[in-house]
């Protein structure tokens, strides 16, 4: 490999200068015997062999040239921009989940493990899903992981439908630096034999799960529909149910319902005054309207 500049013109060591008109910067990368990936850079202007060598190993230091002695010093390892793919592509627990209730999505629900022997050379990794006649998913995780434990929307015409996972890793380099992996594809299971259970006649509580997909902090507020007019109740912020790819590992948010008064549920992601007061694009679930009934049992919301 060799690089040429006849802008530049370079000294050599004894402080000659190189002859107009030749190239002025030409390199020749000499491998090290043994020692992958590593080489010693040779200028082709300078008579003898002269190699690149810092003066000292602190960053930004100096560079000169000297003559080649094979010390380590000389010795520069080239990394790939690209990073290795991932393999053996797996996935457990993969089910398709109908939405019981009105205000609830279709979901599929699984873990997908992989291999990448290079993660030390990544920035991140994303993780793509795509059905048949579905518009694809995706989320990017850590650089380290080697598995992502989802849990996303679908709809009931992709519950028969295969789907493919690709991980596509993307190495700390600018240029030629992604890598997607052979697509692995799987059909989720699901259970038509058990129906929907019958709507209940209300809950005691809601118990909140924070699946917010940019992993953001949520404000939740109730509405409720029994009281004069209306009032709006804050509830607080509740911070991401996220840990190690798994959304209901952490200790979801609890709200009490009074018994036999309506109430709306409303999650947002941005500002702190009532929801009605909001942009509406900032709301990330909105539910239908709950009766509350101290008899009840718990309702599970999950904000995505």
């Amino acid at each position: 490999m060799v690089s040429y500049n006849r802008s530049a013109p370079t000294l050599d060591p004894d402080g000659i200068r190189v002859p107009n008109g030749r190239p002025q910067q030409i390199w020749k990368l000499i491998p090290v015997r043994g020692e992958p990936d590593t080489y010693y850079i040779q200028n082709l202007n300078l008579p003898g062999r002269y190699v690149i060598e810092p003066l000292d190993t602190r960053s930004g230091g100096t560079l000169v040239m000297s003559k080649l002695t094979r010390s380590d010093l000389q010795k520069w390892r080239i990394g790939k921009t690209k990073p290795a793919a991932s393999t053996n592509l797996s996935v457990t627990g993969f089910k398709w989940y109908p939405g019981y209730y009105p205000w609830q999505n279709d979901e599929i629900r699984g873990t997908i493990t992989w291999n990448n022997p290079g993660r030390t050379q990544l920035a991140y990794q994303i993780v793509r899903i795509k059905a048949d006649n579905e518009d694809g998913k995706s989320q990017e995780i850590e650089s380290w992981k080697e598995s992502y434990k989802f849990n996303w929307n679908s709809t009931r015409a992709a519950k028969y439908q295969e789907h493919c996972f690709t991980i596509v890793a993307v190495s700390k380099w600018e240029a030629d630096n992604i890598a997607s992996s052979t697509p692995a594809c799987f059909t989720p299971d699901n259970d038509d034999s058990n129906p929907p259970p019958p709507p209940p006649d209300g809950y005691s509580k809601l118990t909140v799960y924070n699946c917010h997909s940019e992993g953001r902090a949520v404000r939740l507020w109730t509405y409720d529909r029994t009281v004069n007019n209306g009032s709006w109740t804050d509830h607080g912020t509740l911070a991401s149910n996220w840990q190690d790819s798994d959304c209901e590992r952490r200790t979801p948010a609890e709200i009490t319902l009074t018994d036999q008064h309506i109430y709306d549920f409303v999650a947002i992601d941005c500002g702190n005054s009532p929801p009605d007061q909001e942009n509406a694009s900032c709301r990330r679930l909105s539910s239908p309207p709950i009766r509350g009934n101290s008899s009840g049992g718990s309702l599970p919301l999950w904000v995505n």
